[in-house]
C-alpha cells in the first residue's frame, strides 16, 4: 500500500512540474510577442523614414542640379551675350580708330609729323584703341598705321626720325605679323609680308611672329621679344638695317633669318634657335648666345680681309652649338667659348684677345688668318682641325687636344706646349718664338715641320727640311662592285707607287672590323702611315684566291691624304683577272683623278689705271674673281706694293691677293663702293698672275669709265661684271688625236664618238670627233682618223674617256687605241684597249676610261 502512495505521490509531482514550465512558458510568450511586435514596427518606421529621407534628398539634389543648369546655361549665355558685344565693341573701336586715322591722314598729309597737336592725338588715339582690342584686330590696326607711315622710320633729307606714332611700352604680344608658323619653308619673296621701316623700339613682344617678312631698316630696341619667331626673316635692301640694341630675345626662332647690318648688341638671345642663320656685317658686342643653336649658320664681314672686324667683344657664346658655321673678319674680344660644341666651323680673318675657351671643341675645323692673344684654353679640342696664318701668342696649351692638326705659316709667341696633346700633327712653314717646349716632343710627335723655325732669344733654329720618306697618314677606300659572286673571302694587298719611292706591298685590314672584307657592293675603309713619297703616280692591287671560286670585281679605290690636301681616284670597273707574267691576280692602276683640295695660292692683281683727264677715285675699288673651281671673296684693292696713292692717273699698281686655287679664270666682276663724292676712274686693264707657278693667266681689258653713280654708303649697285677678254701667254697648245679602229671584220662604227681628255687639275668636257684629217667617213675598219684641237692652260694627259652615242645602224665599234702628241714638245701618248665598244656583251659599255702606256 505505502508503496503504490509513494508511486501515486511521484505522479502527481510530475504533473504539477509540467504545469509549472507550462506556465511560464505562456508567461515568456506572453511578454515576448508585444515586445517582438515593438521592435518590428519600430524597425519598419525608421526604414520608411530612411526610404523617405532618401527620396527627399534625391529630389533635393535634381532639383539642385536643375537650378544650377539653368544658371550655367544662363552665364554661357550671358558670356556669348557679352563676348558678341565685346566682339562688336572691338569692331566698332577699329571702325571708329581706321576712321579717325583717315580724317587725319586727310587733314595734315604730308604735315602730320610737323604737328606736335596731331601726333599726341595720334598716340593717344593708337595706345587706347591697342588696350581694347584683341590680337587679331591689334594686327589689322598695327598694318594700317604701317601703311599710313605712322609707325615707321622716317627718313627725310637730312637726318632719319622716330616714327610719328611712338608704341613705347605698348603690348604686341601674340600678334601674328608674319605667316603661320606651320609653313616651314622658304618662300618666293613676293610670299613675304612687309614691315620694312617698321619702328618698334622698348615694346612687348612675347610670343609675337615675324615668320616669312621683310624686316628691312626696322627697329625693335629694348624690346621684349621672348619666344618670338622670326624664321626666315629677310633683307631686300644691300644696306638695310635693323636693330635689336638691348632687346630680350630670350628661346627666340631666328632660323633661315638672312639679315645684313643688323646690330645685336647688349641682346640676350640665351636658348634660341638660329640654325642656318646669316647675318653680313652685323654686330653681337656684349650680347648673350648662351645655349643657343647656331648650326650652319654664316657670320661675315663684306670684306674677307677687312681690318674693321665685326664686334662680338664680350659676347657669352658659353654651351651653344656652332657645328658646321662660319665667321668671317671678327674681333672675339673676351668672348665666352666655354663648353662649345663647334665642329668643322670655319674661323677667317679673327681675333681671339682675352677670350675663354674652356673645355670647347673644334675638331675638324679650319682656321685662317686668324689671332688668338692671351686665352684661356683647358682642354679644348682641335683635334683634325686646320690652321693657315695663325698667330698663337701669350697662351698656356693645358690639355689642348691638338692631334691630327694642319698648321702652316703659324706663328706661336709665348706659348706653353708642356701639357699639350699633339699626335701626329703637321707644322709646316711655322714659328716658335720664345716658346715652352721640348724639341724631342715636338720631332716625335710631329709627321711634318717643313721649313718650321725655333726661335729663343737671339737664336733662330731651322727645325729641317723633312725628307721624302717621313710618315703621313694615308686613308683609302676601296668599293667592290655590284657583281656575282656575292660572296669573297681574299686576303688583298696593296702597292703605292710615288714619285721618289713606293710602298712595301702592305695587307689592307679594314677599320670598320669586318671579319670577311670586299664583299658584294661594300666600301671598306683603311688608315695607314706610309712614307711621304710625293705624288702617287700609280697603285698596285693584287688578292690570293682562298678557294677556287674567289673572283673579284673592282669599282674603284680613292687615296686621300690628308696633310697634303691631296685626294686620288683610281677607278677599275672590271674583274680584276690573273697576269700573264706572274700568273698571280692583280692590277696596276693610274689616277683617274687628282685634286689639290686646298691649295693656297697668291694671285698677283697688276691694275692699269688710264691717262685720262679729271679722274679721281674717291671710292674703294673691289675686286671679286670667278674661278673654275670656285669663286674668290670680295677684296678690297689697298696697299699697292708699287705707289703709296693707288689707281692716279696713268699709273701702275700692283696688289697680293691670298685665296684658295681658283683653277682657269672665268671673269672678274670690279666695282667702286662707300666713295665719297662722285668718283670716276678710268680702267686701262687689269693682269692676273698666279705667282705659284709664275705665270700670267689673264688679261681683262676695259679702257671704259667706271663711276660711283649713286653717291654716299654705296647705296648702288656694282658695276657691270666684265667677261674676260683673256690672252693665254704661252699657254695655248696644240694637240692631235688619232683613233685607231681594229682591222678586224664588221669593227666600224656609224656612231657619233666624242673624247674627254684629264689632266692633274681638270678636264676638256665632252669633244666631238667629227671632221677626220685623214678620212671622209671615220672610225671605219682599220683607220687611223686624225683631229686636230687647240687646249689651253692642259698639262699631261692623265687619262681619257672616249665613247659613243650608240646612234645609227652599226653602233658596234672595235676601238684599237688611242693616241695623243703633243708636237711643240715632241710628246706621246698612247691609250691601248683593244676591245669592241658594244652594249651587248657582259660589260655592255658605250664609254670607256684608258690610262696612258707606261715607258
Amino acid at each position: 500500500m505505502e508503496r503504490n502512495a509513494c508511486s501515486s505521490t511521484n505522479k502527481d509531482s510530475r504533473k504539477n512540474n509540467r504545469r509549472i514550465w507550462f506556465d511560464w512558458i505562456q508567461l515568456i510568450a506572453a511578454i515576448l510577442v508585444p515586445i517582438v511586435i515593438a521592435v518590428y514596427t519600430v524597425v519598419d518606421n525608421k526604414s520608411n523614414e530612411s526610404i523617405a529621407n532618401a527620396n527627399r534628398r534625391s529630389d533635393l539634389q535634381i532639383a539642385e542640379d536643375q537650378r544650377l543648369n539653368e544658371i550655367q546655361l544662363g552665364e554661357q549665355s550671358r558670356k556669348e551675350d557679352r563676348a558678341l558685344n565685346i566682339d562688336q565693341q572691338e569692331e566698332n573701336i577699329l571702325l571708329q580708330y581706321q576712321t579717325f586715322l583717315s580724317r587725319l591722314i586727310i587733314e595734315h598729309g604730308n604735315y602730320l609729323q610737323k604737328s606736335s597737336e596731331a601726333k599726341i592725338v595720334a598716340q593717344f588715339m593708337t595706345l587706347t584703341a591697342l588696350d581694347q582690342l584683341n590680337v587679331n584686330r591689334k594686327r589689322i590696326l598695327l598694318r594700317s598705321l604701317h601703311h599710313a607711315n605712322l609707325i615707321n622710320f622716317l627718313k627725310t633729307e637730312k637726318s632719319f626720325n622716330a616714327s610719328i606714332v611712338n608704341l613705347d611700352q605698348a603690348d604686341l604680344s601674340h600678334i601674328q605679323f608674319g605667316l603661320s608658323s606651320n609653313r616651314i619653308d622658304k618662300l618666293p619673296m613676293y610670299r613675304y609680308i612687309d614691315w620694312n621701316y617698321v619702328w618698334l623700339p622698348r615694346t612687348i613682344l612675347v610670343n609675337a611672329s615675324f615668320r616669312h617678312t621683310i624686316l628691312d631698316h626696322t627697329t625693335f630696341t629694348e624690346s621684349v621679344m621672348d619666344s618670338i619667331d622670326m624664321g626666315f626673316a629677310t633683307h631686300t635692301i644691300h644696306q638695310s638695317r635693323t636693330n635689336f640694341v638691348g632687346a630680350s630675345l630670350i628661346k627666340a626662332n631666328m632660323s633661315n633669318v638672312r639679315f645684313r647690318l643688323t646690330d645685336f648688341s647688349f641682346t640676350n638671345l640665351l636658348l634660341s634657335q638660329m640654325d642656318n642663320f646669316e647675318c653680313i656685317e652685323c654686330n653681337f658686342s656684349h650680347s648673350i648666345l648662351a645655349k643657343v643653336n647656331l648650326n650652319y649658320s654664316i657670320i661675315s664681314h663684306t670684306f674677307y680681309l677687312s681690318k674693321d672686324r665685326l664686334l662680338f667683344d664680350y659676347t657669352n657664346f658659353s654651351h651653344a652649338l656652332i657645328h658646321s658655321a662660319s665667321f668671317k673678319a671678327i674681333n672675339f674680344t673676351k668672348s665666352d667659348w666655354s663648353n662649345v660644341q663647334a665642329s668643322q666651323i670655319g674661323i677667317y680673318n679673327s681675333i681671339f684677345t682675352n677670350a675663354i675657351m674652356d673645355k670647347s671643341s673644334l675638331i675638324k675645323s679650319t682656321i685662317q688668318d686668324s689671332v688668338f692673344e692671351d686665352v684661356n684654353f683647358y682642354e679644348t679640342d682641335f683635334s683634325y682641325a686646320k690652321f693657315y696664318n695663325v698667330t698663337f701668342i701669350n697662351l698656356n696649351m693645358h690639355v689642348v687636344n691638338m692631334s691630327f692638326i694642319s698648321c702652316e705659316y703659324c706663328f706661336f709667341i709665348n706659348v706653353n706646349f708642356e701639357d699639350m696633346i699633339w699626335t701626329h700633327i703637321s707644322l709646316r712653314y711655322s714659328k716658335f718664338r720664345d716658346c715652352s717646349i721640348d724639341t724631342n716632343e715636338l720631332f716625335e710627335n710631329s709627321i711634318d715641320i717643313f721649313e718650321s723655325k725655333l726661335i729663343n732669344g737671339t737664336n733662330e733654329y731651322n727645325l729641317g727640311k723633312i725628307d721624302s720618306f717621313h710618315r703621313i697618314l694615308y686613308i683609302i677606300r676601296i668599293k667592290t662592285g655590284n657583281r656575282i659572286p656575292i660572296e669573297t673571302h681574299m686576303n688583298v694587298y696593296l702597292t703605292i707607287f710615288g714619285q721618289v719611292n713606293q710602298t712595301r706591298e702592305t695587307e689592307l685590314k679594314s677599320n670598320d672590323y669586318q671579319l670577311n672584307r670586299f664583299q658584294n657592293g661594300h666600301i671598306n675603309n683603311f688608315t695607314y702611315l706610309f712614307n711621304n713619297f710625293g705624288q702617287i703616280k700609280s697603285i698596285m692591287i693584287r688578292y690570293y684566291e682562298n678557294t677556287q671560286k674567289t673572283k673579284w670585281f673592282l669599282d674603284w679605290i680613292e687615296v686621300d691624304i690628308p696633310i697634303r690636301d691631296e685626294f686620288y681616284k683610281f677607278t677599275c670597273f672590271c674583274w680584276i683577272e690573273k697576269s700573264e707574267v706572274t700568273n698571280q691576280y692583280q692590277i696596276e692602276l693610274k689616277p683617274s683623278e687628282i685634286i689639290q683640295k686646298n691649295i693656297f695660292v697668291t694671285y698677283e692683281v697688276t691694275v692699269y689705271t688710264g691717262d685720262a683727264r679729271g679722274v679721281t677715285v674717291g671710292a674703294h675699288v673691289h675686286l671679286k674673281i670667278y674661278g673654275e673651281y670656285r669663286n674668290s671673296d670680295t677684296y678690297r684693292l689697298h696697299e699697292s706694293k708699287t705707289n703709296s696713292n693707288s689707281f692716279q692717273r696713268n699709273q701702275k699698281d700692283i696688289f697680293h691677293v691670298n685665296s684658295l686655287y681658283l683653277g682657269k679664270l672665268n671673269k672678274i666682276d670690279v666695282s667702286l663702293l662707300d666713295g665719297l663724292g662722285s668718283s670716276s676712274w678710268f680702267l686701262l686693264r687689269i693682269e692676273i698672275r698666279d705667282t705659284r707657278i709664275n705665270n700670267t693667266y689673264f688679261e681683262f681689258d676695259f679702257q671704259d669709265n667706271i663711276r660711283n653713280r649713286n653717291g654716299l654708303h654705296g647705296e648702288y649697285p656694282p658695276s657691270e661684271i666684265l667677261l674676260s677678254k683673256y690672252y693665254i701667254i704661252n699657254d695655248l697648245t696644240f694637240f692631235q688625236i688619232s683613233v685607231i679602229t681594229s682591222d678586224s671584220l664588221g669593227s666600224g662604227t656609224d656612231a657619233n664618238v666624242y673624247i674627254i681628255i684629264f689632266d692633274s687639275f681638270k678636264n676638256t668636257g665632252k669633244i666631238p670627233l667629227k671632221n677626220s684629217k685623214t678620212y671622209k667617213n671615220p672610225f671605219e675598219q682599220g683607220h687611223r682618223d686624225e683631229f686636230h684641237i687647240e687646249l689651253t692652260e692642259f698639262d699631261s694627259p692623265i687619262k681619257i674617256k672616249i665613247g659613243h652615242d650608240n646612234s645609227g645602224f652599226g653602233t658596234d665599234w672595235s676601238l684599237d687605241r688611242v693616241e695623243i702628241e703633243r708636237p711643240s714638245l715632241n710628246q706621246k701618248w698612247i691609250f691601248p684597249y683593244g676591245k669592241k665598244l658594244t652594249q651587248l656583251n657582259e660589260e655592255k659599255r658605250i664609254e670607256i676610261e684608258l690610262y696612258p702606256e707606261t715607258n
